[in-house]
């Protein structure tokens, strides 16, 4: 039996998915001795079953079986902006090199908006007039709205802890020049599995923030604004597109890891990139370190 070690497994999907294949128990088989009362006394063996849930490394050996079983995954990351080579095939399962990223959650200060007029302590110093009644009722007004303000993000907050990606460049594709097809994994990201389609080029940047949002809004990203989303001719975007790693970074995300993994993923999106290649966007299922 090989053994493993699961860097990452999605216990939501993997049990959404294992109640539709088998049950979530399983049973262990015990055997032991039964001495029968009477004349004369007799020895029997028996054999009794304890019925338990089944363990996380068991839950993830029933899917691997049933997906490969029934030809629904596929051994590549995608080379089609469908998201499949073959449209029933949304399972990929591949071996890569990845680079763990974490995107940390925003401060509260930050994602409440500031009005320099009452934010800058400084302001009415360096007027020629005293503070007048009424701009210090609106100062204090200001002052209380927003500690209130911060309260409640800071009450949404709790408990977020950010969000991690894991990213993979490949490139050497036979026939397909130097064409890269870079892989995101988003963790923890809980929207529909079933892939999106888009009939143009689009990219990685506005794909990720379309994705997730409410979540990337809520992180440091919250600093990149919507135009800047929008427009695939930003400072930001040509950034993005060249060195994503190095983008995210820039922005206050850090690198936690790298190494090669082996994962078992769901494919969300996969994009045309404008220069040639793919984008995919997944949802792991399970993320599990794949040795030197």
């Amino acid at each position: 039996m090989e053994l493993h070690e699961y860097i990452y497994v999605d216990k939501r999907r993997l049990d959404a998915y294992v109640e539709q294949i088998a049950s979530p128990n399983t049973f262990d088989k015990a055997s032991g001795i039964k001495i029968v009362i009477g004349w004369p006394p007799k020895v029997e063996f028996a054999q009794s079953s304890d019925i338990r849930a089944k363990t996380e490394a068991e839950k993830i050996k029933c899917l691997d079986d049933f997906i490969h079983e029934h030809n629904l995954v596929v051994n590549e990351r995608p080379a089609s902006w469908r998201g499949t080579d073959d449209e029933s095939k949304l399972y990929r399962f591949e071996t890569c090199v990845a680079t763990k990223i974490w995107i940390p959650p925003a401060d509260p200060e930050d994602l409440v908006p500031k009005d320099p007029n009452f934010d800058d302590v400084q302001f009415y110093s360096f007027q020629e007039r005293e503070e007048s009644s009424t701009e210090r009722d609106m100062r204090e007004g200001y002052s209380r709205w927003r500690k209130e303000a911060v309260s409640e993000v800071r009450q949404r907050l709790d408990g977020f802890s950010g969000l991690t990606i894991w990213y993979s460049e490949r490139t050497g594709v036979e026939g397909l020049g130097s064409a890269n097809f870079p892989l995101y994994l988003l963790l923890d990201i809980w929207k529909t599995d079933e892939p999106t389609a888009f009939t143009s080029a689009y990219s990685a940047l506005a794909a990720l923030f379309n994705e997730a949002q409410r979540e990337f809004m809520d992180t440091v990203l919250h600093k990149v604004t919507g135009d800047d989303i929008r427009n695939p001719t930003s400072a930001i975007q040509t950034a993005f597109l060249h060195s994503p790693v190095e983008q995210l970074l820039s922005l206050g995300s850090r690198v936690i890891d790298t190494r090669r993994i082996t994962t078992l993923y769901r494919v969300r999106r996969a994009l045309p990139k404008t220069e040639g290649g793919y984008i995919t966007l997944a949802y792991p299922i399970y993320i599990r370190s794949a040795g030197p």
